[in-house]
């Protein structure tokens, strides 16, 4: 089965990485999808296949589409708690669940 994890460089997210293979019940894919190289980067060791650590834009529905295909379950970990020139409240928690809910619709997942 595979799982996707959004926003897998946070605490919640390598914790899920980290124990999600060896707790799961049936033998879970966890697939890490974060936003940039550095995150990709700092998560990479904490797969079992560096393949798994995917780079996604919530402004690309591609790429959010790409991450979900053949997903059972996404996880989604938005976020952030303060806003920085770069990135908003509105951007990094809404507009983010908003792309990948509207992904998991288009790929199927309940």
């Amino acid at each position: 089965m595979k799982v996707a994890v959004t926003g897998a460089n946070s605490a919640v997210g390598r914790a899920i990485l980290r124990c999600g293979p060896t707790a799961a019940v049936t033998p879970t894919n966890f697939v890490a999808a974060v936003r940039s190289d550095r995150a990709a980067e700092q998560i990479r060791s904490q797969v079992s296949d560096a393949n798994d650590v995917v780079r996604i834009s919530y402004n690309n529905p591609g790429s959010v589409d790409a991450v979900l295909q053949g997903a059972a379950a996404v996880i989604h970990l938005p976020g952030i708690l303060v806003e920085r020139p770069d990135s908003t409240y509105e951007q990094a928690n809404v507009a983010s669940t908003r792309s990948v809910v509207e992904a998991a619709k288009r790929a199927a997942l309940q």
